[in-house]
């Protein structure tokens, strides 16, 4: 595998997760409904709410709480390697 091939791989590969990530914040916030996400009324001295969104949850954290939620046959296989 040469460079290029390389880069596009893990590319590739971060990407997917990032968007695993973000589809478990949708399903979570939906889930709990925790309503909007206030960033247009927010003003700078001002504290964001704790959402799924604005968590500091890992990868990690989210699948066990997405799985928690869902029948296991929609689970997500929380072993990464």
């Amino acid at each position: 595998m040469d460079l290029v091939q390389y880069s596009g791989a893990l590319g590739a590969l971060i990407a997917n997760l990032q968007s695993l990530e973000y589809s478990l914040r949708v399903f979570l916030h939906n889930h709990a409904k925790e309503g909007d996400f206030p960033l247009h009324t927010l003003k700078p001295s001002d504290t964001m709410p704790e959402t799924a969104f604005s968590n500091w949850d890992t990868l990690g954290d989210l699948t066990r709480k997405y799985n928690q939620r869902v029948d296991s046959e929609y689970a997500v296989e929380p072993r990464w390697g």
